[in-house]
């Protein structure tokens, strides 16, 4: 956050952005800090504020913060996001979803035996599902991605992005929203066509086709 807050800084050549810029902070906002920050338990008083530009994380606004102004309308009128998210390697909340999420599809399935038979089956295959979630390799853009880790890594992302959006649009608010990342849809520079297997952009609309008939 502080290499794009500077930035801003170094391009506004007229400094009027110089006191219209905050960016967010997990420090207590009973602690002495600059005005150019703001806390995270604090993020809904920004419309109190004279800052017009919000720098945070994609999660820290999502869900659960209502930053509105005094009209009970949305305090942004856009959002800029200016790198793709994406879990990192070694994620395990995500891949003990995945786990989890394979695991009750298989304790669906018919067994034969009885019953401490068929608990013995399902215990080893489970704790084998379990390992096996735990080598997955969370890159969206592998090759060799499986179409149920890829789908379940575009609804993850989908959800958090949607959350962030949907803090501009409170009270039904016309929004600018802008993918400044190429990782969100890395082809488009060099004028090849994407796929949801290369953009994140394609994969939203794929995901959701089903939902918007034909």
């Amino acid at each position: 956050m502080d290499f794009v807050y500077n930035a801003i800084q170094s391009i506004d050549t007229s400094s009027y952005w110089k006191e219209r810029v905050a960016a967010l902070t997990s420090r207590s906002p009973l602690e002495e800090i600059d005005e150019s920050l703001i806390s995270r338990s604090n993020v809904e008083n920004f419309a109190d504020t004279n800052r017009a530009i919000l720098i945070a994380p994609i999660a820290a606004i999502g869900r659960g913060k209502n930053i509105l102004n005094e009209e009970g309308l949305s305090a942004f009128g856009g959002a800029y996001f200016l790198v793709r998210p994406h879990p990192a390697p070694d994620d395990l909340d995500y891949k003990f979803r995945l786990a989890l999420w394979k695991e009750r599809k298989a304790i669906a399935q018919e067994r034969e035996g009885n019953f401490i038979d068929v608990c013995d089956s399902w215990r080893s295959e489970g704790y084998g599902i379990f390992l096996k979630s735990l080598d997955t390799i969370l890159q969206y853009s592998h090759k060799g991605l499986s179409k149920e880790v890829r789908e379940g890594l575009i609804w993850s992302l989908m959800v958090l992005t949607w959350q962030a959006i949907a803090r501009t649009i409170r009270g039904n608010q016309p929004t600018l929203v802008r993918f400044i990342d190429a990782t969100w849809a890395p082809n488009l520079a060099q004028k090849k066509a994407e796929t949801e297997k290369d953009s994140l952009l394609k994969g939203f609309k794929y995901v959701l086709q089903p939902y918007f008939g034909n």
